[in-house]
């Protein structure tokens, strides 16, 4: 069953419109969807430091030794916009967004599609991250997010079954998306996660 969720997107991206014709396991990311459509419909605003809910599975997370001035807003019908004034840099700035599937035993792809705009060129690199018993496991998509000022549409997918860093049951899940260290703002517009 195809997630029509996905369908805005498929505009001028000939790789994103063969994906959204495959068969996409709907059932698995179902729930982080539904978790953003939640978060485009709400208005929500404020400063963040080293952990901040924005929704229930959605936070950002900082370093402690990060010293910045750091805001999000969400309008209606965006996902996040960041901004980050940074002081004294740290190592680790980035959102994570909780993810249902604890068993991908039965996937063969696990990916998203995102639509950022950036005050100036930023990246962000994004990770499935794998909670077991004892560690966490992070397996990192091939490209990195590239923001600019103009609108752009950027997708990736991690075959899952050539990646022996991604466990097939893990305690839970997330997608982080690491934020640049140094001061940036960074529209995340748009996100969507599928399954195949």
């Amino acid at each position: 069953m195809l997630d029509n969720s996905l369908v805005g997107f498929a505009t001028k991206d000939k790789t994103i419109r063969t994906i959204l014709r495959q068969k996409l396991s709907v059932g698995l990311d179902d729930k982080v969807n539904k978790t953003l459509a939640l978060l485009r419909k709400e208005r929500k605003a404020g400063s963040f430091s080293q952990d901040t809910q924005i929704i229930p599975g959605v936070k950002i997370l900082s370093d402690p030794d990060d010293t910045n001035d750091a805001h999000y807003k969400s309008p209606v019908g965006r996902l996040l916009e960041i901004s980050n004034q940074t002081i004294r840099s740290g190592k680790y700035f980035a959102v994570h967004i909780e993810l249902s599937p604890k068993d991908i035993s039965n996937l063969s792809l696990f990916g998203f599609i995102c639509k950022s705009t950036a005050a100036v060129q930023s990246t962000m690199r994004v990770c499935l991250r794998s909670h077991l018993q004892d560690r966490v496991i992070d397996s990192f998509f091939d490209k990195q997010v590239v923001c600019i000022p103009d609108e752009s549409i950027h997708m990736d997918v991690i075959d899952v079954t050539r990646r022996n860093n991604v466990p097939a049951t893990a305690k839970w899940r997330e997608l982080v998306l690491l934020l640049p260290n140094d001061s940036f703002e960074i529209a995340i517009n748009d996100l969507r996660i599928f399954a195949i």
